[in-house]
């Protein structure tokens, strides 16, 4: 293995998850504010920093945790992301990320992870591999009760010539923001442990913690404000 790299996921996995709002598929999500996103692609001497340099992400879809309460569904929320980023390293590619978080158990012991933003509890823990596919009772593209679409729990990148790198969910925390009124955010931290992928990427092995915040804007739509790899992530191929 004589090359070792690390991509920046940014996702906007924590949409809809711990705030009774939806989100319009196809919605414009502006620029990240945070300049640049480092993180350690090898220990020692060899480390280098990779940058986000451009990214169009956009939700796909959306449950909120009051959305699926409706329809008979659990204290569950989540929603898929989907678009292209732009990262040093390795170019354009195109991202797909879905979670969801079991709002209905909250973390009792204190979080591993601590916020930067104005949290005001609770903290909902992300659901873990073992708990996927997740499927939803609400139906985010009609507004009507019918089971469409799952959380995967998975992380697919896609390289400009098609190679793909692979990742699974398997934990993290989501905190509830207060910055103007109750709610009107969300911070979360998830776990993805890489399990391979095709091409450059097959065997890949790694594991990083995707750090991100998401506010309510005027428009009732979510915009990312910070999108980060935790320093400490790997990725080797």
């Amino acid at each position: 293995m004589t090359a070792k790299r690390l991509f920046h996921v940014p996702a906007l996995l924590c949409l809809g998850a711990l705030i009774g709002c939806g989100m319009e598929a196809g919605s414009d999500i502006p620029a990240l504010d945070v300049d640049q996103i480092t993180a350690v692609i090898v220990p020692g001497a060899n480390a280098r920093p990779l940058t986000l340099n451009h990214h169009q992400m956009a939700p796909v879809w959306t449950v909120s945790k009051d959305q699926e309460l409706s329809c008979g569904g659990t204290a569950t929320a989540g929603g898929q992301v989907g678009g292209k980023g732009n990262f040093t390293h390795l170019g354009e590619s195109s991202v797909d990320v879905s979670a969801a978080w079991d709002i209905g158990h909250l973390i009792q012991t204190p979080p591993r992870y601590t916020p930067v933003g104005p949290a005001s509890g609770p903290v909902a823990p992300v659901i873990e591999q073992s708990g996927y596919p997740h499927a939803f009772h609400y139906d985010p593209g009609t507004g009507h009760c019918q089971q469409t679409v799952q959380a995967t729990g998975k992380v697919v990148l896609t390289a400009a010539n098609g190679d793909q790198l692979f990742g699974d969910i398997t934990g993290g925390e989501a905190f509830k923001m207060d910055f103007i009124i109750d709610g009107d955010g969300v911070e979360s931290f998830a776990e993805v442990a890489v399990t391979g992928g095709t091409g450059r990427f097959a065997g890949a092995t790694g594991s990083f913690v995707v750090h991100t915040i998401a506010r309510i804007q005027p428009t009732l739509q979510f915009a990312i404000t910070l999108a980060e790899i935790m320093p400490g992530g790997t990725l080797g191929y």
